[in-house]
Order: C-alpha cells, then structure tokens, then sequence
C-alpha cells in the first residue's frame, strides 16, 4: 500500500520515461528474453544503470520546480479518524489512502488503501473500522474471477494493522 511519500514520488516522475508503460513492457520483453537466453542479463543491467542515473539527474535538475507545498497543507488541514491500530496516533485522510498521522514522528507505516476490491472505503466505515474494529456491510465487493461478494471489513491483526473479511450477516429479530 503505497504510503505518502510515494504520492509524492509518483506525483514527481508522472511525467517521465520511468512512468511509462512502453518502458515496462520493453522491460518485461527483455527480461523474458534473458529468461530464455536470447539476451543479455550484463547488457540490461548496464542499460538500467544508464537509465538510472540519467532519472536521477533529471530530477536533480526539476526538483526546484518541484511544489511540495500541496502536501504540507494537506497534511496540515488534516482531520482524525480514529486511533491508529499499531502506535494509537491518529489516522486520517490522505487522499487515496487513509494513514497513522505519525508516520514521520514516529515511523508508523500504518495505510490501508480506500479502494478494496473494487469499492471505496467510506471515511464513515474507517471510522467504525477504528472505534469498532468493523465496518458497516459492504455490498458489492469483488474477488476472485470477478465474483460479488457482501462482507464487513474487520481486524485479521489489529496490531499489524491487517484487515479480513467478515461474511456473516446480522440476523435481525422480528417481534410480533
């Protein structure tokens, strides 16, 4: 799950050969091709060394243009959602993923992506998912092959800040 700074990082080079999908899918190719012996493993290697430093000197030369200012702002508007599962700081919104606010003070890694299977996990259910240790039912969720499911979204490990499904339903009683 990618974290805040890896927003950043793909904000930065969105624009840039090492976004591309043609560079992934010649990579793929050649990486094959060694695979299979019909190319050069020393070859590739010295190719992406190449690439490498030619990447870094790029950004070295737009990295004034770069405005992190976006990200401070954000980070300094940001609203708490609950507890985090591994340290107890806050969570919050960060966009396309909700994450520990102390990811800097106190290195947590603590992210859990808003789209899951296919769905958008609500703020109001990350919060019920923080308090509760349980989400509202999620209708719609999509697994293997495609195939809909409905499912709670719960702690598999709370202190490790892992998810799991829970497919029982509540029953509701009728009285008469």
């Amino acid at each position: 799950i990618p974290t805040q700074k890896a927003f950043i990082l793909i904000d930065a080079v969105k624009d840039t050969v090492l976004a591309s999908p043609e560079l992934t899918g010649r990579w793929e190719q050649r990486l094959k091709e060694i695979g299979e012996g019909k190319a050069s493993a020393k070859n590739f290697i010295d190719q992406s060394k190449k690439l490498a430093e030619k990447i870094v000197n790029d950004a070295k030369g737009h990295a004034s243009s770069w405005d992190f200012n976006v990200y401070i702002e954000k980070m300094a508007n940001e609203k708490f959602l609950g507890q985090c599962p591994k340290c107890g700081e806050g969570v919050t919104d960060k966009g396309k993923f909700y994450g520990c606010s102390a990811f800097k003070s106190k290195n947590c890694d603590f992210t859990l992506n808003k789209k899951l299977l296919g769905k958008t996990l609500s703020e109001t259910n990350m919060r019920k998912l923080l308090e509760k240790g349980k989400t509202n039912l999620i209708k719609g969720l999509k697994g293997k092959n495609a195939k809909e499911f409905d499912a709670y979204v719960v702690w598999k490990e709370k202190e490790a800040g892992s998810i799991g499904f829970d497919f029982k339903k509540n029953k509701k009683v009728v009285k008469s």
